[in-house]
């Protein structure tokens, strides 16, 4: 799709883009932001688009795309003036002044979005934080003779200010570098639109940058929920009234992540994951925490949907461990009548979609391993991204009581290609669900341990269609330590 809008789109549009996914934010339900201005001229030199949120915070937002990569942004970039004209710095510093001046001393908080990246041989986008996007403390609190002292004195010069207002001025800016390609863009627009309920295809972006071309030419106004909805009926941007609606949900077990839709449920379970901050692993604080905590809190999301909303669409987006999203799609069932939309890098995988039909399962061992002559557990391992199938035997080695071994794969070569959609990852979920049912019958098995290794979408599709197939399962999550290949995580079913 973006392909497509981006044969149309050039230029200035870039911005455009910008500013429709910054106007967006009026729409957003739980929204701060109370007016937005597109080409704000009391703005100055930073006047791309100005976003007002209650409470008296401003941002005001400078956007420039470049046509190619042949250069990036560095403290002499932003201070490099051409003959008698002005440096970037200098525009945003006398900007920074009249905004401040105009509103009471209340600071603004000043951002470069731009497609360019960061030129890191100098020293000041080593001191510009990654995910704040702002200048770091350290950059102020090093001594006059280091590097980020040196400069500082370069741009205290520079600007004509004293250290006190560099300060204030460096802290108001944010540096939203290497934002992305147009296209990279307008799949985000559309992603926003999309979910707000717009349409969302090549003309419905196209009208978007139309409409916020025409808002500059018509001069500064200022953009309220009302305006914006009023042009998007005008437009006929709005989907049809039978559209599904969604709920929309997060679920993070590895790290935080920001996508452009706030969800109406979060569940978070970082806390409980052990690991850093901005990675955690696959173990659990404690074993029990699974079934006692995350399980628990499951099934009270479930029970709040199911008596809060007549809607059964769930878009889940998020970073977490198969083993979660194995339990997210089991408890939001499909024979509860949930559809589950999940992103798998970027496509839109759904739940209704028809299972592709040339895709076969099958196993690789088609009676199953036998390993004990009793028992009440048998094991299923499914490969997809790659093969587990050893990984797999040596972890049993560890288990007693499970009678055999099934093996399952698509007939196609394993790999991160392997899945070409989500009708692949619905075929596979019904197809693996067929053949692990009649395994656990054949053997009157009470319990499943159930190995996993594939894209997550294909994850939540598996848990989505796991009913009726053994009275336990109990999903295995990989560790990948020697002699640790995985841990007991979720417990499907009777406990």
């Amino acid at each position: 799709m973006a392909n497509q809008v981006v044969a149309r789109l050039a230029g200035d549009d870039y911005q455009h883009l910008f500013s429709w996914h910054q106007v967006l934010e009026l729409l957003r339900p739980a929204t701060t932001v109370e007016r937005v201005r597109v080409e704000d001229e009391d703005a100055m030199s930073v006047d791309d688009v100005t976003v007002h949120h209650a409470g008296g915070k401003t941002q005001y937002f400078q956007v420039k795309c470049h046509v190619d990569h042949r250069s990036g942004y560095c403290e002499s970039s932003l201070i490099e003036a051409e003959g008698n004209k002005s440096s970037l710095l200098q525009k945003w510093v006398r900007s920074f002044r009249k905004i401040k001046e105009s509103r009471g001393g209340v600071l603004p908080v000043i951002y470069l979005v731009s497609n360019w990246g960061w030129l890191k041989e100098d020293v000041l986008p080593g001191f510009v934080c990654g995910r704040l996007e702002s200048i770091k403390d350290e950059f102020f609190a090093e001594g006059p003779r280091s590097d980020a002292g040196k400069l500082r004195k370069r741009l205290r010069e520079h600007l004509g200010v004293d250290e006190a207002e560099l300060l204030e001025f460096l802290k108001c800016l944010r540096f939203q570098i290497s934002f992305g390609s147009l296209n990279d863009l307008a799949e985000r627009v559309a992603e926003r639109m999309h979910h707000l309920g717009l349409k969302s295809d090549e003309a419905a972006l196209y009208a978007a940058a139309g409409a916020v071309r025409a808002w500059i030419k018509d001069g500064p106004v200022d953009l309220t929920t009302d305006v914006v909805r009023a042009r998007i009926s005008d437009l006929g941007l709005w989907l049809p009234a039978d559209a599904p609606a969604a709920v929309h949900v997060h679920l993070l077990t590895i790290k935080d992540q920001r996508f452009d839709i706030e969800p109406d449920y979060r569940l978070d379970w970082r806390d409980y994951f052990v690991g850093p901050g901005n990675c955690k692993g696959h173990e659990v604080l404690s074993p029990d925490i699974w079934n006692t905590r995350l399980m628990p809190e499951l099934l009270a999301l479930e029970g709040e949907i199911n008596t809060s909303t007549q809607t059964r669409l769930l878009r889940v987006r998020g970073k977490a461990r198969l083993s979660a999203w194995t339990a997210f799609g089991f408890v939001f069932s499909a024979v509860n009548g949930y559809t589950l939309e999940v992103d798998q890098n970027g496509q839109a995988w759904n739940s209704a979609s028809v299972p592709a039909p040339d895709f076969r399962m099958v196993a690789i061992n088609a009676d199953g391993e036998n390993l004990a002559d009793q028992g009440d557990t048998v094991a299923v391992g499914v490969s997809v991204s790659g093969s587990l199938d050893e990984d797999v035997r040596r972890d049993l080695r560890q288990h007693t009581g499970v009678r055999s071994l099934l093996l399952l794969r698509p007939e196609r070569e394993l790999g991160p290609a392997c899945l070409r959609d989500g009708a692949d990852a619905m075929a596979l979920a019904c197809q693996a669900k067929a053949l692990m049912r009649d395994f656990a019958k054949k053997f009157e098995a009470r319990r499943m341990l159930l190995y996993y290794f594939g894209p997550l979408g294909a994850a939540c599709f598996l848990g989505h269609q796991l009913n009726a197939v053994c009275p336990q399962i109990q999903v295995m999550e990989r560790i990948g330590e020697p002699g640790k290949e995985y841990v007991a995580s979720f417990v499907l079913g009777v406990s």
